[in-house]
């Protein structure tokens, strides 16, 4: 062993108790111990190296150790658990793309093998894996996978469970009675919050009928933090003050910083100062204690907003200097960290009056957030330039960031109704991908049967040419018939693409699409464009449950969707509740304008009497706005992959604007619309006081109906 390495294990060893030696002491020494059988040695670092998460570099250095004991002695089964402590070390590096190529070796060795657990512990990986890459639908995929493997081979050797693959860490128990508390993790981390806490309740049960103390706490944790992110605190404090004593008694300092920290934070919320930095610093405390670096620096973050908020500018400006001097040492991973430190700074120079310096920070934070894609912190960082701005008296400068705050947030709206959409969407989406894999694995099956047709049948010609003609003769007439079968399974395979295509595209566009294996955007002069959106969907939404949300939603969008088809209009696509369409494209009608506007008040005739039939059986039903507006627009496909239909421009932007500055059961249409068609009797307008539009002035509208309701009226 080289000297690096004997360095670091003494180190390891150093922070022990010199009287007696703890388990993991134990297992560390039984590896150590050449004169062990090797299959023992293995068996102890693995066990060792569960139960040791502080430092990866050091679990990565012993797991390469561990791996070339394991080759040397042939032992495929510990290359697996080497592998998988590989994977572990890279994902708490932050390291993915090797820690996804380790799990992925690992699982697929294990399967071969048929080491059951261990191909279960990879694939848990894996979905952590996709947790860090913030795919929670391959999360879950790959969760029920680790779990359904685990599940089988404890059917298959119950006694497993109590012998277990680990002499004192049984890794299938682990993965079973996790899985409850994982998916639970995940709903949470979706923002599904009822169904995260019935997984919750489910792991609770399974872990007190295990009597299972320190995972018991871990659930009471996660429900807390369920309810802090409900902002229900009485309730999550409730659940934290139960947890922490727990942790404690057990010595485990990850789970009593988290407690601790979060109960820190509930008494800042409730400006309970004293309390919250009593807290605090022991969170901090616990943070040195483990010694990961970012959460110590977060540590001081928190700390320094949390004296902000008690106006002691220069504590704050001491633990974010700190931070930021923590920060700095592992880059990438405090990118996020260290927007946070600028605002916080920024926001202490704004209240002391040096505004310059605060707007110079904001603009940084800015920078940094649209370079990141963070949406939020680019509302918070806009939400501050535009305050600044407006204290210094630069109005332009000031509405400017006012208008584009007011268009963030239309976007992050949307942004959380689609968020919502998607937590009851999952099961269509695994459903669509299961269905485009079968049709895939089929089209390369036919495919395969073809060409192995083929080369039979051309053998067979050559075997059996000038012996026996009548069998040739007989073969070849097989042979065209099954061809001709074949040919149109294929055919038949070939159509069903074309419709699905169809089903994305407009026809004109997949045939480019087809033809020349991509589709240039274009430019239109003249397209009339429909925008809806349901009344106070989010709050209608909470009182349904999600089957019944997503059956109304899907009543609704099929109306819509066969009105378009009715007047010829193309829909573009649905955002949450929202739902856009385009007359006159891909092909240029005179009619589209008037068709665009008829295929608007159908929608709202739809609605208004579903809305009707919702309320006499005493059920929730929605009630929409609608706008339109009429000009030039570019069309093209957007990406590579699951790829669609959009349009863009101005037209688009105003638009969107009718439909915001609408009214419930009316079509709002612009100007423009107007002198479109303001001379065809079939329309009714009624003019409306020209209302003030962010980015355009005030503008004049109308709200349309036909002649015959206007009559009736």
């Amino acid at each position: 062993m080289n000297y690096i390495k004997t360095l670091i294990l003494l180190f390891l060893l150093s922070s022990t108790c010199v009287i007696a030696q703890s388990p993991q002491d134990s297992l560390f020494a039984i590896w150590q111990n050449e004169l062990q059988p090797k299959t023992e040695r293995l068996n102890a670092l693995n066990e060792y190296l569960y139960a040791f998460r502080t430092h990866p570099d050091t679990i990565l250095l012993l797991s390469n150790e561990m791996y070339a004991l394991a080759k040397r002695i042939e032992s495929k089964r510990y290359q697996v658990d080497a592998t998988i402590q590989s994977c572990r070390a890279y994902l708490y590096l932050g390291d993915l793309e090797k820690a996804l190529e380790a799990g992925t070796q690992s699982s697929q060795l294990a399967k071969k093998i048929g080491y059951h657990f261990g191909e279960a512990r990879a694939l848990g990986l894996i979905a952590v894996y996709h947790n860090y890459k913030g795919d929670p639908l391959r999360e879950i995929e790959y969760r029920i996978a680790s779990y359904e493997v685990a599940r089988k081979a404890l059917e298959e050797n119950p006694n497993s469970l109590i012998l277990g693959e680990l002499k004192s860490w049984p890794v299938q128990k682990n993965i079973i009675d996790n899985h409850n508390n994982i998916l639970g993790e995940i709903y949470r981390n979706m923002g599904a919050y009822p169904k995260a806490l019935k997984y919750y309740e489910l792991a609770l049960k399974d872990y007190l009928i295990l009597g299972n103390e320190l995972m018991v706490a871990a659930v009471q944790n996660n429900f807390a933090l369920v309810h802090m992110k409900m902002e229900e605190y009485d309730k999550a404090m409730e659940y934290f003050r139960q947890a922490l004593p727990v942790f404690e008694a057990l010595g485990n300092k990850e789970f009593e910083a988290n407690a601790v920290g979060n109960i820190g934070y509930i008494y800042e919320i409730r400006k309970s100062y004293n309390k919250a930095e009593e807290y605090m610093d022991r969170h901090l405390k616990a943070r040195k204690e483990i010694g990961n670096p970012l959460y110590i620096g977060r540590a001081y973050s928190s700390l320094g907003h949390l004296n902000l908020e008690m106006e002691d500018y220069i504590k704050a400006f001491q633990y974010l200097d700190m931070a930021e001097n923590i920060f700095s040492t592992i880059n990438d991973q405090a990118n996020t960290d260290m927007i946070f430190i600028n605002m916080y700074r920024g926001d202490i120079y704004m209240k002391q009056g040096k505004l310059k310096k605060s707007l110079l920070l904001f603009e940084k934070c800015l920078e940094s957030a649209n370079e990141m894609h963070l949406l939020s912190l680019k509302k918070d960082a806009i939400d501050y330039l535009y305050q600044i701005n407006k204290k210094l008296g630069m109005i332009g400068k000031a509405l400017k960031f006012h208008e584009e705050l007011l268009i963030l947030n239309d976007s992050l709206n949307k942004d959380e109704t689609g968020k919502k959409l998607m937590q009851v969407d999952f099961s269509n989406k695994f459903v669509a991908d299961s269905l485009f894999q079968i049709e895939e694995k089929k089209r390369v099956q036919l495919v395969f049967e073809k060409e192995i047709l083929q080369k039979t049948n051309t053998r067979n010609i050559f075997l059996g040419l000038g012996i026996m003609l009548l069998i040739i003769s007989g073969g070849l007439w097989n042979r065209l018939k099954f061809t001709r079968k074949s040919r149109n399974i294929i055919e038949k395979e070939r159509d069903r693409s074309d419709n699905l295509l169809l089903n994305i595209l407009p026809s004109e566009v997949a045939e480019e699409l087809k033809e020349k294996g991509e589709a240039k955007a274009r430019d239109f002069d003249m397209v009339s464009i429909i925008f809806t959106d349901f009344k106070d969907f989010t709050q209608t939404s909470e009182k349904l449950t999600a089957k019944e949300l997503v059956d109304e939603l899907n009543l609704c969008f099929k109306r819509f969707d066969e009105i378009m088809e009715k007047y010829g209009i193309e829909k573009i696509k649905t955002i949450g509740d929202a739902y856009m369409a385009a007359g006159g494209l891909p092909v240029s009608s005179n009619e589209a304008t008037k068709n665009t506007v008829l295929a608007a008040l159908d929608m709202q005739e739809f609605i208004k009497k579903r809305k009707a039939e919702q309320d006499n059986l005493g059920l929730m039903g929605f009630e929409m706005r609608a706008g339109i507006h009429t000009g030039p627009i570019i069309a093209g496909i957007v990406g590579v992959k699951k790829f669609q239909y959009d349009i863009w421009g101005d037209t688009v932007n105003t638009a969107s604007r009718m439909e915001s500055f609408g009214e419930v059961g009316h079509v709002n249409i612009s100007q423009y619309t107007y002198e479109l068609i303001k001379d065809d009797t079939d329309f009714a307008f009624t003019k409306r006081k020209k209302i003030k539009v962010k980015g355009k002035g005030e503008m004049a509208m109308y709200f349309i109906e036909r002649t015959l309701d206007k009559n009736k009226k």
